[in-house]
């Protein structure tokens, strides 16, 4: 929530909150990006960021408690759900490429980006097509180099968590993993 951004006694932080997947699946994403460096070069960038699905990306005073407690609130309804891997695709952004793992049936992913986003009023775009960023920005010579079939995976978790993310300067620390509630039995 941008609210408190203009608080005079306080930096301006970034922070992201995210879906981390379990070790196989950043172990296989990581493979992946080793792959593609070995085929078209990466930048350090791509090669050295962790597989996780974005939900929301806040610039904010630097108020770790106020980020928590404004997340925690937006997902307290929200319940445990599956998340299933299948397969490569990629976009397009004019001289650029992103190659990513699919998500199947993305429905609650897209409504945690929702919530999120509208406390935060972090985005106004409501399309996204929720994803596993294998290697984003590449430029075009080397994009039309990728055939994303070569990048098949399938993979199947249950989203328990978000985690909030706060940038330090050279990288991301973990601030804290908002839990989700359990599923209602069947």
């Amino acid at each position: 929530m941008q609210l408190s951004m203009f608080e005079e006694d306080r930096a301006v932080v970034r922070y992201a909150i995210l879906i981390s997947p379990p070790a196989a699946v950043k172990k296989a994403v990581a493979g992946f990006k080793q792959q593609l460096h070995e085929a078209v070069g990466l930048d350090d960038m791509n090669l050295k960021s962790l597989a996780h699905i974005s939900l929301c990306r806040v610039n904010a005073a630097d108020d770790d408690a106020f980020v928590i407690t404004t997340a925690t609130r937006a997902v307290a309804n929200m319940c445990c759900f599956d998340i299933e891997i299948n397969g490569a695709d990629s976009f397009t952004h004019g001289k650029t490429g992103t190659l990513y793992l699919r998500i199947e049936r993305p429905e609650p992913v897209q409504i945690l980006f929702v919530l999120l986003n509208r406390v935060f009023r972090a985005s106004r775009n409501a399309n996204i097509t929720p994803h596993l960023t294998i290697a984003r920005a590449l430029p075009a010579g080397k994009f039309r180099q990728i055939d994303p079939a070569a990048f098949a995976y399938r993979y199947a978790f249950v989203c328990d968590r978000i985690t909030i993310l706060k940038w330090a300067g050279e990288r991301y620390n973990l601030i804290h993993e908002v839990p989700l509630q359990n599923r209602p039995p069947a």
